[in-house]
């Protein structure tokens, strides 16, 4: 959850290739593939009498609930169809806890939200990082929108994390904007004044 929000903040691809594997080795070690739910120790290790699953919140969110989130986000990032996969099976193991005790579950909720917020996934294709799309994000909270930027740079490693965006040209000059919604992408546009991002307001669910 960390390295996805300094993702978020810096947009380097370090950040995000670290949460795929951190992601990854927690599916592979600690995961219950057929019912969800996430382990405290993995299973290579040593087994002790119990292995609880632990869903509640308490001073710190679950981190059943947090892997929750993180999937979910991962899944959109990347276009991996295994991560939204996990999520699937993850959300229904939870959901046993939500419906009997909600007011213990509130990080779980709020991942379940936000999976359930129309999301739109906007890539940048740029020269250079554009001066004006950290300015905008910070105009306002847009939690249901996705950022993904692809510079000559990093475009390499960004591929190897999220294949899809080789599909996605690095203009000459300049950026590009690509805004999509529910799998289709508009136009390309070459600045954030031409785009047309839903508020949270106009695209919460009803």
């Amino acid at each position: 959850w960390g390295l996805l929000e300094l993702y978020e903040v810096t947009f380097e691809v370090e950040y995000l290739k670290t949460a795929v594997q951190a992601a990854d080795q927690l599916l592979e070690r600690f995961f219950d593939k057929e019912s969800g739910g996430f382990y405290p120790y993995a299973a290579d290790e040593e087994q002790l009498i119990t292995r609880s699953q632990d869903t509640y919140d308490g001073a710190m969110p679950s981190g059943n609930a947090v892997a929750a989130l993180v999937l979910s986000r991962l899944s959109r990032l990347t276009g991996e169809p295994r991560f939204q996969a996990a999520f699937d099976t993850q959300m229904r193991y939870l959901s046993g806890g939500i419906e009997s005790y909600p007011i213990g579950h509130g990080f779980a909720l709020m991942s379940l939200l936000e999976s359930c917020w129309p999301t739109q996934e906007l890539v940048v294709t740029a020269t250079t990082m554009p001066e004006e799309l950290p300015r905008f994000l910070r105009k306002a909270p847009r939690p249901n929108l996705t950022v993904l930027v692809k510079t000559p740079e990093n475009a390499d490693r960004l591929r190897a994390v999220a294949p899809f965006t080789e599909a996605y040209p690095i203009p000459e000059s300049g950026a590009r904007y690509y805004l999509c919604r529910d799998g289709a992408c508009e136009a390309p546009v070459e600045s954030m004044e031409a785009l047309k991002v839903d508020s949270v307001r106009e695209n919460a669910p009803v």
